[in-house]
């Protein structure tokens, strides 16, 4: 009889020992995933917020694209219309310059250079430009 209500108790004790532990258990789980679900509902909204921007920022890089083509399709509209009505002055600039040939070289030479090195620093000031950019965005739009 006495092995039996040693039996009874251990039973007693392990039952209630496993139900106080894993109810603490259960309950330090609870308590975690509520402690964490405001900063996951927060990540939710930023990822959500990161790639609107994303995609905002590829509509504008996309329209501006579009934009600068246009612009580019009507400067050289425009310089054909320039050079065609200039045509007459670019004759009469020509028969005067048919006395002095070596001048009107020298002049266009300088001219190529001066405009060769205005676009190799254009060219190396956008592409300054556009990299630092995209490392901005790299840096600081990190999940």
């Amino acid at each position: 009889m006495a092995k039996l209500l040693i039996t009874g108790l251990s039973t007693a004790i392990t039952c209630s020992s496993a139900v106080a532990f894993k109810g603490a258990a259960v309950a330090v789980v609870l308590l975690l995933r509520l402690v964490q679900l405001p900063g996951q509902l927060g990540c939710l909204l930023l990822c959500a917020i990161r790639e609107a921007v994303e995609r905002a920022v590829a509509a504008a890089f996309a329209a501006a694209g579009d934009a600068v083509a246009a612009a580019a399709d009507a400067a050289a509209g425009a310089w054909r219309d320039a050079a065609a009505s200039n045509g007459t002055a670019a004759v009469a600039l020509v028969q005067a310059a048919m006395g002095r040939p070596e001048a009107l070289l020298a002049a266009a030479g300088e001219v190529a250079a001066f405009a060769w090195e205005v676009a190799k620093q254009t060219a190396s000031n956008s592409t300054a430009t556009f990299l630092d950019a995209a490392l901005f965005v790299a840096r600081h739009a990190r999940a």
